[in-house]
């Protein structure tokens, strides 16, 4: 991915969301809040993202106005699992100097993901999921590029500015008290997962999530459920959306 010396994260910059369910609209919300502009690449809540789509739309953006890619490993919401490979092969493709985000809450932990190998810049999780802890603890992992971005950025808030929460005060990598009984419990659920495995974690995974879909793909026969994702190898393994009575619309 190429770079840009002005690269740098300021109030009114853009960002570019891709659609494939509810969450990386969400935080693509969120970002709208801080005074971000947004742009939705709109998708199908029953497809994964397509990256020759993004590749596309990257290509377009001749004055390199789009500062970065947000998307979701797998969204909660449809049961899209996205192409984390590649979204980032196309954006180097691109030869865009966009962050590469990516939300990893309903895959870190379930599924393989490869940060660095697949050119995230950026990637955020939460305890819940795949990390079997009641929630209440965020995770971002970070670059060494996405650190110098954010070293000239001029948007911050105090609960948002990684400075503080990377400082020495390990205080302030909590925004406040640490959730000491969490804690506990994502330090036990690591041990079960480093115990298994991880290979053995995503292949129990596999397992169960392929026992649901043969279970799906019977029940359809009688035309009463339906798969939320219409393609097979863009459901994920972590949720499977069902439709119910003959309904083609998976949006709540």
């Amino acid at each position: 991915m190429g770079g840009r010396a002005d690269q740098r994260a300021l109030e009114g910059d853009k960002i570019l969301v891709l659609e494939s369910g509810r969450f990386a609209v969400g935080w693509g919300d969120a970002a709208a809040g801080l005074g971000v502009e947004v742009e939705v690449l709109k998708g199908d809540w029953r497809r994964a993202v397509r990256p020759a789509e993004v590749e596309a739309r990257l290509r377009r953006d001749k004055a390199g106005k789009i500062k970065a890619v947000l998307v979701v490993q797998v969204d909660t919401a449809s049961g899209a699992a996205n192409d984390i490979d590649a979204i980032g092969q196309a954006i180097k493709a691109a030869r865009h100097p966009a962050l590469f985000m990516v939300d990893v809450v309903a895959s870190l932990g379930c599924v393989p993901f490869e940060m660095d190998a697949w050119g995230v810049d950026v990637a955020v999780a939460g305890s819940q999921k795949g990390l079997m802890t009641p929630p209440g603890l965020g995770f971002v992992a970070v670059n060494q590029r996405a650190r110098e971005v954010h070293a000239r950025a001029g948007l911050r808030t105090p609960y948002w500015d990684w400075t503080a929460r990377d400082g020495n005060m390990h205080y302030q990598k909590y925004a406040g008290t640490p959730p000491e009984h969490l804690m506990f419990g994502l330090r036990q659920a690591l041990d079960m997962l480093f115990e298994e495995g991880l290979d053995n974690v995503f292949l129990r995974h596999r397992l169960l999530a392929e026992a649901v879909r043969r279970a799906v793909a019977r029940w359809s026969q009688g035309q009463s459920f339906g798969f939320g994702i219409a393609e097979p190898d863009e459901r994920s393994d972590t949720v499977t959306t069902v439709l119910m009575n003959g309904s083609g619309d998976p949006r709540p």
